[in-house]
């Protein structure tokens, strides 16, 4: 039997109302930790640190790809520049939150349209198996 995700999705979604540790606190890495107003001055910038902040973001999204169950792309049918634009819209209207937070919430917005099931792949043998109660 798989062991559950539902757990670690919940945190994901709903950060804001689950604790992380006894406190509700967690650990924030790299640029995560950086401003909104970081964040969007390197991006208007067109500093090196604005590449270093897409790429923690390709990493925030690929972690979750693989991490969250029934998920193979949170992004779905949207590009990455179309999501960097989204992050880029909270960022202006929420200058003072931390970069990870942003992330989240972007993230909290993709998932009811994120890809469940890989495009080129032929899942309907896999849906009969799991109908058939078979795990």
């Amino acid at each position: 039997m798989k062991p559950s995700h539902l757990p670690l999705l919940l945190v994901l979604l709903f950060r804001n109302s689950v604790a992380m540790d006894i406190d509700g606190s967690f650990a924030v890495l790299s640029l995560g930790g950086d401003s909104c107003a970081t964040y969007l001055s390197a991006r208007t910038a067109g500093e090196d640190g604005a590449q270093r902040h897409v790429a923690w973001v390709a990493g925030y999204f690929s972690a979750f790809n693989q991490i969250v169950a029934s998920t193979y792309n949170i992004l779905g049918s949207q590009t990455p520049d179309e999501v960097m634009r989204q992050l880029d819209s909270y960022c202006t209207t929420h200058q003072d939150a931390i970069f990870v937070d942003a992330v989240a919430a972007i993230t909290r917005q993709l998932f009811a349209t994120r890809a469940n099931l890989a495009p080129d792949k032929n899942n309907q043998a896999k849906w009969k198996y799991l109908d058939a109660g078979v795990e």
